[in-house]
């Protein structure tokens, strides 16, 4: 008897035999294994001595990617949780369900996967997947490790801050991150010991913020998508003011829950950062790009320049650039190939010439140092934030920078470094790329709101989790706007936003003698200075926020009389005076060089 087996698409071949052909010759008896992922089907093709032939029944076939559980091991705090994802493992005619192997130590939802912390030890968590006659197809197993820490550390992505330049940080500890404990902790107080070096940035103001990144939010919610570091206690920014040493310190609460009662940790931490001061004479740093080794640039060099006051049809003749050589110089730093740049060795440091051959003018056209990929930056447009407020099926762009060991800025580093994005709650918020692919040294991506609830974005590089950033998103109804600030005497208008419009309730107001809040509408007046929490209680749910009220009503800066140059610089600098005009009609001034 003649046996041929019809194989599609090279998903499963034969064993022992040549499978460069879809329809392979057998024996009675023949295995498969399985060669690539994907859905197949096969069937067989005997023919018979009489002639005739007979076809077995299509037999559908799927190879899958070994299940894993993820995080395959992760360390909480009694009374935080963590959603498990499960990747790999069959997509047809089955269903998956979670188990905890100790359930006295960490609990999971069957069919969600939410894992939460019971008590202090060891569990091991499963996920299987099950035919649908229940016959086990494919499992995997995660690590669970539930205790309290006995210290608490301050983590940034460096020791040292550039002059002008920002940095966030965070508590941390050895066997966790943020996601271990963010959820049971609060009462953040964080101070610096040397504010003329070092200067700690709350969130700005709201409204401002609001209105610049209207354009980043898609999907109809344009006026539902604001942000503050203001209820994101746990993450601070730095921002490097004058050369020194400052230690930034932190102290907060967390309250975890053990076996039914609420028992209150007390935490503090500290770090001292190093600002180092720019080089006398660093004129050259404006027009210095910062670039990674054995790099090369897209089209930095522009290859047109327009010649104001010239037919630019007949005398547009284009720039040529070259590397400004010394004689020292055994090999160029870099290599300009049209309008890109190549770079070789790190610390390497190199000026382009431009020639502008309408005009003959020749300048330095841009300075290059290379160094290494050391930071992360997040970013929406051009506001840098923590936190964030979107409506369910909202979408927020994010802008990815990369900074040296410094702070500074890159002009380019794609594709350098890995970008791992890791979230908590992936039912809530979700991560998209404009390239499915790879997320690799990616310059945008994108936050997908999903459903209500809060999650924890952490974005970092190299594999490294204290090259991160942190922001923490809440999806659905919101209070807008959070955390405003006002000056005493001035209105707002408080109101909510669902996902179904804007929702009945009653508005009420903690410190009625700070803001005077009308319970129906959500207008509310500054009467004196101090802050108060504002609530909007519905049938079902209740949102707050804060509100500060200040007497500041206005900042005046008197510039210097004369002209303002670098070259020559004054040795005293300059005098500016600032004006502090308040409500109360004193004015305070300072001088400020």
């Amino acid at each position: 008897m003649n046996i041929h087996v019809h194989l599609e698409d090279g998903i499963v071949e034969v064993i022992g035999k040549n499978n460069s052909s879809s329809i392979v010759m057998v024996c009675s008896n023949f295995s498969v294994r399985a060669a690539t992922v994907g859905i197949t089907t096969i069937y067989v093709r005997a023919r018979q001595r009489s002639g005739h032939e007979r076809l077995s029944q299509s037999v559908k076939v799927e190879v899958y990617k070994p299940l894993q559980l993820h995080p395959d091991y992760i360390y909480l705090t009694p009374g935080s949780s963590y959603l498990l994802t499960a990747k790999g493992g069959p997509i047809t005619g089955g269903f998956m369900e979670y188990a905890s192997m100790d359930e006295a130590t960490a609990v999971v939802q069957a069919s969600s996967g939410k894992l939460s912390a019971i008590s202090i030890g060891n569990a091991t968590v499963r996920a299987a997947v099950y035919g649908q006659t229940g016959e086990l197809i494919c499992e995997a197993y995660s690590r669970v490790e539930v205790g309290v820490p006995s210290i608490m550390i301050l983590s940034s992505q460096s020791d040292q801050l550039c002059i002008g330049c920002k940095m966030p940080i965070f508590p941390s500890f050895l066997q966790g991150s943020l996601f271990s404990f963010y959820e049971v902790c609060n009462n953040y107080e964080w101070t610096v010991d040397n504010e003329k070096t070092v200067h700690r940035e709350d969130g700005g103001s709201l409204t401002s913020v609001v209105e610049k990144v209207q354009l980043q939010c898609a999907d109809g919610w344009s006026t539902f998508c604001n942000f503050s570091d203001s209820d994101v206690g746990f993450i601070k920014e730095l921002f490097g003011r004058s050369s020194g040493r400052a230690e930034v310190s932190v102290s907060f609460s967390c309250d975890f829950l053990l076996s039914g009662t609420t028992q209150t940790v007390h935490y503090t931490a500290s770090k001292t950062l190093t600002v180092v001061p720019d080089p006398p004479l660093a004129l050259g740093m404006p027009i210095t790009w910062v670039l990674p080794p054995s790099y090369t640039t897209s089209d930095l060099l522009p290859s047109l320049t327009d010649s104001y006051g010239l037919d630019v049809h007949s005398h547009r003749k284009g720039v040529v650039y070259s590397v400004l050589r010394t004689c020292e110089s055994k090999h160029d730093s870099i290599s300009i190939h049209g309008g890109k740049i190549r770079t070789r060795d790190s610390n390497d440091l190199a000026c382009i010439l431009g020639k502008d051959l309408t005009t003959r003018r020749t300048e330095i056209a841009s300075c290059v140092r290379v160094a290494q990929v050391a930071q992360v930056r997040v970013s929406a447009g051009e506001n840098s934030f923590h936190s964030a407020y979107l409506g369910v099926n909202a979408r927020l762009e994010l802008k990815i920078d990369y900074c040296d060991e410094l702070g500074f800025k890159f002009a380019e580093a794609n594709g350098v470094v890995p970008l791992d994005v890791e979230i908590n709650y992936p039912n809530v918020l979700s991560i998209q790329m404009s390239d499915a692919g790879s997320i690799t040294s990616a310059e945008k991506i994108i936050l997908q709101a999903k459903g209500p609830g809060r999650a924890l974005a952490r974005i970092s590089i190299s594999h490294n989790p204290n090259k991160a950033e942190f922001i923490l998103v809440s999806v659905g109804a919101q209070l807008y706007p959070q955390n405003p600030v006002l000056n005493v005497g001035n209105a707002i208008n408080f109101s909510v936003i669902a996902d179904d419009g804007l929702l009945p309730g009653q508005w009420f107001c903690s410190n009625e003698s700070v803001l005077s809040l009308n319970k129906i509408t959500g207008e509310a007046h500054a009467s004196a200075v101090g802050r108060t929490q504002v609530f909007f209680q519905s049938s079902n749910f209740k949102l707050q926020t804060v509100a500060s009220v200040i007497k500041l009503n206005q900042i005046i800066v008197d510039t210097p009389s004369g002209t303002l140059t670098n070259a020559p610089f004054p040795s005293k600098g300059y005098k500016f005076d600032v004006k502090l005009r308040l409500v109360s009609f004193y004015l305070i001034c300072f001088e400020y060089f």
